[in-house]
């Protein structure tokens, strides 16, 4: 399946942010966020502080569902 350049960044971003919360935790601080950003660059306003991380945090289980739950489904095992 080809996908146009901006959906495949927003994919990669969303599978970041799901394996983010992994072990070892890797987004667990505003300089985690700026990582985050230098590699998946994005428009707007960016506050860069603990709400904003709170918020980016606050999506990892959504992002993870989204990735990962048509794998499953999909799956023929």
């Amino acid at each position: 399946m080809i996908f146009a350049d901006d959906t495949e960044d927003a994919l990669r971003a969303a599978v970041w942010l799901a394996n983010s919360a992994e072990a070892p935790d890797t987004l667990t601080s505003p300089a985690d966020v700026d990582r985050l950003l230098q590699e998946f660059p994005y428009s707007g306003r960016i506050d860069r502080d603990e709400a904003e991380l709170a918020g980016l945090r606050a999506l990892r289980p959504s992002c993870a569902g989204c990735c990962w739950r048509r794998v499953t489904r999909w799956s023929r095992t």
